[in-house]
């Protein structure tokens, strides 16, 4: 049925393997949501350790209040998305606030509902409306803020942590992440298979906290054979009971965890390959 439809649109289907991370509330299909490869959701989660450290300092920190970060519900989901036509933009599709007003553009949005923005960030505009599912390479948008200046490090190192592992996440057709909304998607009521642009094929269902073990355990695990950082923190011991508020965790996180300029940074002797935590985001998930 699917290639009959693509051959009367004359629209080719690509197929790609993506992972969602949202709260289990706002459901798991990513209509006016954002989706990654593998790569780009390790980097989404692996940026967000630092939270904690910033959250104390800034606690209106746009992440401090985004629900697919802090949300006690949240779950990994592990799609195929199919995606009809060439991509358009991106979107930066989040989930509205308290406030009725998207953190990230400063722009209107309502209750419950995730808002889709376009453009740059001091002049965003609502994306809503966009048909074509976006496409974005993030180490080519971000990959600038993981150079950290001198000046940083000494008045915030912690600032300096997450970002760095945007390029290592890095590689060939990779660190991407896509944007579909609800008015491309197939599956919507009364939705024509002439105009619309994607569908989405649930494949597995985790909570976060499962996948998060088991990367924290692979870190630390890793660690243990080189390092032992871990093991040095006195507030925090590794395994179940493990901290992950403790700023001597967090720093040894960002130590061992895959960002090449963190080793300059940290000193450190050795660094865990990113294929390492791949292995245990993708069994976990």
């Amino acid at each position: 049925m699917a290639l009959l439809v693509a051959m009367l649109t004359g629209l080719a289907n690509t197929d790609l393997t993506v992972y969602h991370v949202n709260p289990l509330h706002e459901g798991v299909v990513p209509v006016n949501m954002n989706t990654a490869d593998l790569r780009g959701d390790i980097f989404f989660d692996l940026r967000s350790k630092v939270l904690p450290i910033e959250c104390a300092s800034n606690p209106q920190s746009k992440d401090c209040t985004n629900e697919e970060v802090v949300d006690n519900d949240l779950v990994i989901t592990k799609l195929i998305l199919s995606v009809k036509g060439e991509f358009g933009e991106y979107g930066r599709c989040n989930a509205c606030n308290a406030s009725d007003i998207d953190p990230f553009s400063r722009l209107p949005c309502h209750g419950q509902n995730y808002l889709c923005t376009c453009g740059n960030f001091e002049n965003a505009s609502d994306c809503s409306s966009q048909k074509p599912a976006g496409a974005e390479n993030i180490t080519n948008s971000f990959g600038h803020f993981g150079m950290c200046s001198w000046d940083n490090w000494i008045k915030a190192p912690w600032a300096c942590w997450g970002f760095s592992v945007i390029n290592k996440t890095a590689g060939p057709g990779k660190n991407m992440w896509y944007s579909t909304t609800a008015a491309g998607w197939c599956d919507a009521p009364g939705a024509s298979p002439a105009t619309c642009t994607w569908s989405a094929k649930v494949l597995k269902i985790v909570n976060k906290t499962c996948s998060d073990n088991s990367v924290h355990s692979a870190v630390e695990e890793y660690d243990a054979l080189h390092d032992g950082r871990f093991a040095k923190c006195p507030h925090s011991t590794p395994g179940p009971s493990r901290n992950i508020s403790d700023v001597c965790w967090i720093y040894s996180f960002y130590a061992t965890s895959p960002a090449p300029e963190l080793q300059a940074a940290f000193r450190a002797a050795a660094q865990m390959a990113v294929e390492e935590v791949e292995v245990r985001k993708r069994r976990a998930s």
